[in-house]
């Protein structure tokens, strides 16, 4: 649904998780990485500053003439425990009250959390900005606590220059309700040096990327017995097992969920998602590639990579993550390498979601023009001023000072007009280090089909899933069928029936 390369790139994964960022599984680092982006200095995000526009109304009036406010901003790092990041937000906020004296930032550390989200919506304790995944839009709008923006993306030209396929994720029967912060495309994730160790890099010094799940699995048994590490690492908690089964799952032809006379039904209980879960089953009891742990939660999983004790996963490797892995395990930046998702016999798929930044209907339309300029000035616009360039470079100049793999080029964007690719895309060369046989793979990506994530009750579908995950591993002769049948009557009962 979305593209990933414009000429030769785009669409990066986050974690967050982004992106790795998507509900309950969002960990450290996805915390990070969407903290990071929201400073204006986020590589991924291809929302980047926008100086007042004419479409704005041109010149401010006298300062005098504005009517004080103030606004609260979500999402704002700690110093004691994210000091840089501290210090430049602390900055532009200095900056931004200088330029528009009225307006007032209001600091707030909290960030978006599915499980309490909807309590202080309801008692009106959000802030005035904050984030969300894609994966909530539509339940967070038709609960009505989101902000209906489309007057306000016409007036500052933000709506006729988002990408087409990401405007769809932000609309709603024809309204906008959300700004995109960044979108990001799944990949598989390798320890280039846990390779080496094993004697399985190919004569040239590249990684042998799989082509097929089944490869994967081969080759992560024999990484494990070589090494005595984690050939591949499969999570099982906090809804981030399911969240990246739903890749090997469409790869094999599963479908999750579909709709049947107005109506959502799981559909997952079927031959596709069996084979898929088989394979996962396999992973373990045929070529004993995975943790000897069962219960990897999201901390885990992202840690074992950091501290280079696993050879494989599914993930991204965003500068925020390839960053935070460095700073806080000290891993070793030439063995970071990202390629293509490897194929299952329906096709070689790739989830991609992302964030959003949205405005509560509790802030009030006094606030949505001091938020808006609030937005441009972090570099969430299509346009870049040369303070939102300033920083940028400063950003990208630390990456590249700190050892992160710096690319030439940028992995994502969500805007098809204003100037801030052309100028990140000049950024990025400046600084480019990285070693592009270690992301070739994840370039090279024609065959790639991107799916989104599942329309409704994905976090609660993940759920479920990562029993699944727990029951074939735990039992070499679970039955399959059985366990997908349970599961997705569970999931429509107690989940999508609650939808219709």
């Amino acid at each position: 649904m979305i593209v990933k390369k414009c000429g030769a790139v785009l669409l990066a994964g986050i974690l967050a998780m982004s992106c790795l960022g998507c509900g309950e599984k969002e960990t450290q680092e996805s915390s990070q990485s969407k903290q990071e982006e929201a400073s204006a200095s986020k590589e991924s995000s291809a929302s980047e500053e926008t100086s007042a526009p004419e479409e704005s109304g041109g010149e401010e009036a006298a300062d005098g003439d504005q009517t004080p406010v103030e606004i609260s901003i979500g999402g704002w790092p700690k110093e004691e425990t994210d000091a840089s990041r501290y210090a430049a937000m602390e900055k532009s906020k200095e900056e931004f009250e200088d330029k528009y004296p009225w307006i007032t930032v209001k600091e707030e550390n909290w960030g978006y959390s599915v499980s309490e989200f909807l309590p202080k919506a309801a008692a009106n304790q959000l802030p005035d900005l904050g984030m969300t995944y894609f994966t909530e839009v539509n339940r967070i709008a038709e609960a009505g606590y989101a902000s209906d923006l489309t007057e306000m993306m016409d007036k500052y030209g933000y709506t006729d220059k988002i990408d087409d396929n990401v405007k769809e994720l932000v609309t709603i029967d024809g309204k906008i309700y959300y700004v995109p912060d960044y979108v990001y495309t799944l990949g598989l994730v390798a320890n280039k040096g846990l390779f080496e160790e094993a004697g399985e890099l190919n004569e040239d010094g590249t990684i042998p990327w799989p082509d097929t799940w089944e490869e994967l699995g081969e080759l992560a048994g024999r990484i494990k017995e070589k090494t005595g590490k984690i050939g591949f690492q499969m999570p099982t908690m906090t809804n981030t097992g399911g969240w990246l089964f739903t890749n090997i799952a469409w790869s094999y032809g599963t479908e999750f969920l579909k709709q049947e006379d107005g109506k959502w039904v799981a559909a997952f209980n079927s031959e596709e998602c069996a084979a898929a879960l088989q394979f996962v089953h396999d992973l373990k009891w045929k070529y004993n590639a995975l943790s000897d742990n069962l219960f990897v939660d999201s901390n885990e999983y992202y840690s074992t990579y950091g501290s280079e004790q696993v050879a494989m996963m599914i993930g991204d490797l965003s500068y925020s993550n390839m960053a935070w892995y460095i700073d806080q395990y000290q891993m070793n930046p030439d063995h970071m390498a990202w390629g293509k998702m490897p194929a299952g016999p329906e096709g070689r798929y790739a989830l991609s979601g992302g964030n959003v930044y949205m405005i509560p209907n509790s802030a009030g339309p006094e606030k949505y023009d001091a938020l808006f300029k609030w937005m441009d000035h972090i570099g969430i616009g299509p346009e870049m001023p040369p303070e939102a360039e300033e920083n940028y470079d400063a950003l990208m100049k630390g990456y590249a000072e700190k050892g992160v793999p710096v690319l030439d080029e940028l992995w994502s964007v969500v805007w098809k007009g204003g100037d801030s690719y052309e100028k990140k895309t000049a950024i990025h060369k400046k600084y480019a280090n990285a070693n592009m046989d270690n992301f070739r793979s994840y370039l090279d990506d024609d065959d790639v089909i991107f799916r989104p994530e599942p329309e409704v009750c994905a976090q609660e579908l993940y759920s479920i899933l990562d029993n699944c995950i727990q029951e074939v591993l735990q039992d070499e002769n679970a039955d399959i069928p059985a366990i997908l049948e349970r599961a997705a009557n569970d999931f429509q009962v107690n989940y999508l029936d609650n939808e219709n």
